[in-house]
């Protein structure tokens, strides 16, 4: 499945780039390749929607990640505390 490759590829420079506005368009095709999934595809051996979905996820979970640590702009150093 084209789609379902060409995901888990994009996917891949995601989790690489941490390239946060590339991995929402990732996530869609991820979501177009499970949902036009074929069973006979994935019987002859081929990579399943799902893994191409989870692995979509998990790069659009880690590319956002940064967002949501807290450190100190001068050292960069992770607080945690506010004082």
């Amino acid at each position: 499945d084209t789609m379902g490759s060409m995901g888990m590829f994009l996917a891949g420079l995601v989790l690489v780039s941490r390239n946060r506005y590339l991995a929402w368009p990732v996530v869609l095709i991820a979501l177009s390749s499970f949902m036009n999934q074929h069973p006979i595809r994935t019987k002859e051996g081929g990579s399943t929607p799902w893994t191409a979905l989870m692995t979509a996820t998990f790069a659009l979970l880690v590319s956002h990640a940064a967002m949501f640590t807290f450190t100190d702009p001068m050292t960069g150093a992770i607080k945690f505390s506010s004082s």
